[in-house]
């Protein structure tokens, strides 16, 4: 199911393809929602930092333990079902406000039936670029239509940490589909 709140691009990209967030837009990347309620607090597409190129796209986050969300959402809606997604990879620098923290990352596609694919959650470090992919989903990405793509930034649910405030500056996030 697709939610219809979200925008949509108007043409199919290419399965293989990578988003360097250079044209100074957002394109078709938003903040990701949950039962009405916004997973970050502001995206936009920044000079601040940038692992190539002079810009990426900065989300604002504000993660909490329970009963606050703990965590933040990155995602794109095409407006066509993407086939055989092999790969997904970005580098991700996590800027904190405060205190240096370990926080999870796990990149998503959802496909045009609804059902969220999810990758191996990778534990980062704030303060340093790092280079993240996933190439296996539960379940198998590669065999649905997929209509969303992203990444999800939380609080590990074992962390010390009642919040987190900082953001998180993502670039280079690419696509790679079968071969």
């Amino acid at each position: 199911m697709v939610d219809s709140n979200f925008s949509s691009i108007n043409n199919l990209p290419p399965t293989d393809t990578t988003y360097s967030f250079e044209d100074g837009s957002l394109g078709c990347w938003q903040i990701g929602s949950e039962a009405g309620s916004a997973l970050g607090l502001r995206l936009v597409n920044s000079t601040d930092l940038a692992h190539d190129g002079i810009r990426s796209l900065d989300l604002d986050l504000d993660l909490a333990q329970p009963p606050l969300e703990p965590r933040a959402r990155l995602e794109h809606l095409t407006s066509q079902p993407l086939e055989g997604i092999q790969k997904l990879s970005a580098w991700v620098y996590i800027f904190p406000e405060a205190q240096p923290a370990a926080l999870e990352v796990q990149f998503f596609v959802e496909s045009t039936s609804g059902t969220r694919n999810l990758s191996a959650t990778q534990v980062i470090q704030t303060g340093a670029w790092n280079y993240l992919e996933a190439v296996i989903f539960t379940p198998d990405a590669s065999q649905a239509s997929t209509q969303k793509i992203g990444l999800e930034v939380r609080l590990p649910g074992n962390s010390e940490l009642a919040e987190f405030k900082g953001i998180a500056f993502v670039d280079q996030f690419r696509v790679e589909g079968k071969p």
